[in-house]
């Protein structure tokens, strides 16, 4: 090949090269002027905004509703929580305890007589006899009658017995006492109703009320309470007061 024909293929090649490369070319006119911030060493890259990670999986999970949020119910720590046996031990709010302590300090021995009248639809029923009570520091140690009971017009009579009373709680507020209890009840000296709710009451130290459940005692009081008058009541005490003061014995 002379001199000529080499310098044509020359010419040809640089000719094929300038036709590829020119769409190229054409292209790198068109891209826009770089931000004068962006650094042509490190990449502009602004990360998603809401791409989670594993503290944001863990905070969304909080308020999640579905399976997840199952897995957020009460654990061992939460099951330590409830009631145990502490708790258990704990009385209830509306709880409450009898005692035969009367509310009040002091003892006593009171005595009386009973007159009373009960009416019923077939007679009317007068009643006379005694009563005891004898009170040691606030604890009822004793009650008890003894009463006979005639009808009015004289041709029949019985007795009744109050005797055992247990105290279920009650007040001592001076001359005014107030008794609540279970007692039984006996027929010609005979134990008839055994533990009869029963309520006595001594107002002003002049009068006493001694009222016993009507079912318990089959109606035979027409539900009516029993009236007696208070005669003596003296205070007492086991215990030697102060300023050699020496009461008279409760136990009698």
């Amino acid at each position: 090949m002379n001199g000529i024909g080499f310098l044509v293929v020359i010419l040809c090649v640089i000719s094929m090269v300038l036709a590829t490369a020119s769409p190229c070319a054409t292209l790198a006119l068109k891209v826009p002027a770089y931000n004068a911030h962006f650094s042509p060493i490190i990449p502009y890259f602004m990360p998603p905004q809401n791409i989670l990670g594993p503290a944001a999986a863990l905070q969304s999970a909080a308020n999640a509703t579905g399976p997840a949020a199952a897995l957020q119910g009460p654990g061992p720590a939460a099951a330590l929580q409830g009631p145990g046996p502490a708790a258990a031990l704990q009385p209830t709010a509306n709880a409450t305890s009898k005692t035969s302590n009367l509310t009040g300090t002091g003892g006593f021995l009171s005595k009386g007589t009973i007159n009373s009248l009960i009416r019923t639809p077939t007679s009317n029923w007068i009643a006379t006899g005694n009563w005891s009570m004898s009170v040691d520091n606030g604890s009822l140690t004793g009650f008890g009658t003894n009463m006979t009971w005639y009808n009015s017009n004289g041709k029949a009579s019985h007795t009744h017995e109050f005797s055992n009373l247990k105290s279920a709680g009650g007040t001592i507020q001076g001359k005014n006492i107030v008794i609540n209890g279970f007692m039984d009840v006996g027929t010609n000296h005979r134990l008839v109703w055994k533990n009869v709710p029963s309520t006595i009451s001594i107002q002003g130290g002049k009068t006493i009320r001694i009222s016993v459940d009507d079912n318990a005692t089959n109606h035979h009081f027409a539900g009516q309470p029993v009236f007696g008058l208070v005669t003596s009541s003296v205070p007492c005490s086991d215990v030697p007061g102060a300023n050699m003061e020496v009461l008279p014995s409760c136990q009698k």
